[in-house]
């Protein structure tokens, strides 16, 4: 075995069609997050880590994740591998005993960290399994791979490290494991800008994506005037046209994790994009 296979397998009459597109990359996104989160607080961040999803099995839907961990040996890798399956099974259970929301308290101790949870639940976990939860964000990682539970395509998941089952999630704990982690804003801010329109919503209220020239995002559009004339057909789209508009920034942050978000509150103007036809026709 050259690297840690980590596998979910989600069980239920409805997961057998299979996911949506954007519903499988969520669950992809999260459960490759809470893999690394969990192996750099176990092992740090300084070894090369690679991940590829390995294998799909039908049925039961399956998803496995290959880690590579470069220059260390088959003892060491084994040995990261028991502690990151063990750190794995302990965040679980810490986002469980919490419930959805922040601690009640918490007290270091010598035998680890005591936390009490908003109904006065006691339970002690060790210090770095709290840190991962409360400063690294691992709720919102599990959120997103718990997916298929909360949305009731799945009665329960079972996560598994080179194949032995580690920790199991039914319908019933799956709306509880979410983030705990407290979020503060850092900046909240306006600007006014031209962006590149590369992937337009004619109907319904789905992000836009856009482009600064620089890095590509996605981003809703709050302007009503702007949408309702886009709605009624004023307006022709395609990649490429180019909209000046008022861009809010909004970046957070939650336990260690920095989140920028984006929308647009106002469209000032639209600029199509010269179409190779009209060149043609204006004979450019």
């Amino acid at each position: 075995m050259d690297g840690t296979i980590f596998s979910l397998r989600y069980e239920g009459e409805g997961i057998s069609e299979g996911l949506e597109p954007l519903a499988f990359i969520e669950v992809t996104r999260g459960f490759a997050e809470f893999i690394t989160s969990v192996t750099e607080g176990v092992h740090g961040d300084q070894t090369p880590t690679t991940l590829k999803i390995h294998r799909l099995s039908e049925g039961s839907l399956v998803l496995e994740i290959l880690q590579r961990l470069g220059e260390v040996t088959i003892a060491d890798m084994l040995a990261i591998g028991a502690s990151v399956s063990t750190e794995m099974r302990l965040a679980l259970e810490l986002l469980k005993h919490l419930r959805g929301s922040g601690p009640k308290e918490t007290s270091p101790g010598p035998g680890g960290v005591t936390v009490v949870n908003n109904q006065g639940n006691v339970a002690v976990f060790n210090n770095s399994t709290v840190n991962l939860v409360l400063k690294g964000d691992a709720g919102g990682s599990v959120a997103r791979m718990l997916y298929p539970v909360t949305s009731g395509q799945a009665s329960r998941v079972a996560l598994a490290v080179n194949r032995e089952t580690v920790a199991c999630v039914e319908q019933d704990d799956a709306p509880y494991m979410v983030s705990v982690a407290d979020e503060k804003t850092l900046l909240d801010s306006q600007s006014e800008i031209w962006l590149t329109v590369t992937k337009p919503v004619l109907e319904g209220t789905a992000n836009w994506t856009f482009t600064d020239g620089r890095r590509s995002f996605a981003a809703p559009i709050k302007d009503p005037d702007f949408l309702e004339s886009v709605e009624q057909g004023q307006f022709r789209f395609g990649n490429g046209d180019r909209l000046l508009v008022h861009l809010r920034a909004t970046q957070t942050q939650r336990g260690d994790k920095l989140r920028t978000q984006y929308e647009i509150t106002k469209v000032q103007r639209h600029e199509p994009r010269i179409r190779s036809e009209q060149m043609r026709l204006a004979g450019i």
